[in-house]
């Protein structure tokens, strides 16, 4: 596997209530260089949406894996 540098975790819980199935958590990877991670993301095949700015005055991108565990990336300003 490539070495994509050091990197946080957060472990939460979803802020997306949806009344039909329980929360679920959400894995949030800080990196220092989120366009080369998206990158990557998308030449390894994953269906990976464009990144956008948040609240918290991050830039993010939020992609599922195939059992539906949420994976946050972002990087702070």
């Amino acid at each position: 596997m490539p070495y994509c540098g050091e990197c946080r975790l957060m472990v939460d819980q979803s802020i997306n209530l949806h009344l039909d199935i329980p929360r679920i958590s959400v894995i949030y990877l800080y990196t220092e260089n989120l366009q080369d991670f998206h990158r990557r993301a998308c030449k390894n095949g994953l269906d990976v949406p464009d990144s956008d700015k948040t609240f918290c005055d991050m830039t993010e991108f939020r992609i599922e894996d195939p059992d539906g565990n949420r994976l946050w990336i972002g990087q702070a300003k």
